[in-house]
């Protein structure tokens, strides 16, 4: 027992004294401060830009290491206690009993996430049936207010001349912009729909006297 601890002493010695490793910022010169935890000058250069350890990229790899070393030799020094007090078959018990512990919360977790993807699949179920009722429910409004023919032209969003502004409202919803002129028989709009810039838009409606009688995309 004493000789394990005299190797952990040494072991713990040795990391502490990397963990103190100097570099010079100007040569690139390494070295152990010999009584300092930091020396004010560079020995192969004499400049004072040193920089330690923790400064740089590559010495947090080795202080992970090394924490993890003194994480590892304390837990061993622990279950040699454990061991000295309980002896082997109580540390095999702890041990048992800490992967059981393990075990069950893993259960529990996963059991967890399954009953949380199982309530998401089922609220997506119920609002896609809400949806699919409110699809059926518009469309057979429309066939009773137009009929078959032009409640599928309305839903497949079809332009046809002869549409009133009524059935073009109900296809691509309100214009975003309007232009109105009129004449002695007739009253012209244009709707404007799919904004391009200030001036442009992607496409172009035009009614008559309340009834589609031509449209208009970009690039046409």
């Amino acid at each position: 027992m004493s000789r394990r601890r005299h190797s952990s002493r040494g072991l713990f010695r040795a990391l502490w004294s990397i963990s103190r490793l100097q570099s010079c910022g100007r040569c690139g010169h390494s070295w152990y401060p010999r009584g300092h935890w930091r020396s004010p000058r560079c020995p192969n250069c004499g400049t004072a830009f040193v920089q330690s350890s923790s400064s740089s990229a590559s010495s947090t790899g080795c202080l992970t290491v090394v924490v993890s070393l003194v994480g590892a030799f304390v837990v061993i020094g622990a279950l040699e206690q454990v061991g000295t007090a309980l002896g082997t078959g109580g540390v095999v018990g702890l041990l048992a009993a800490g992967a059981g512990t393990w075990v069950a919360v893993a259960v529990v977790k996963r059991r967890a996430t399954l009953r949380r993807a199982e309530d998401q699949r089922l609220l997506a179920a119920a609002q896609q049936e809400e949806f699919n009722r409110q699809v059926a429910e518009r469309f057979q409004n429309l066939v009773q207010r137009y009929g078959m023919e032009n409640a599928n032209r309305i839903v497949a969003k079809t332009i046809w001349q002869g549409a009133t502004a009524e059935m073009i409202q109900e296809m691509l919803g309100a214009p975003a912009a309007v232009s109105s002129r009129v004449f002695k028989t007739k009253k012209r709009d244009v709707w404007k729909y799919d904004p391009l810039d200030a001036r442009r838009y992607g496409l172009l409606v035009t009614l008559e006297n309340d009834v589609c009688v031509g449209w208009e995309t970009a690039g046409e």
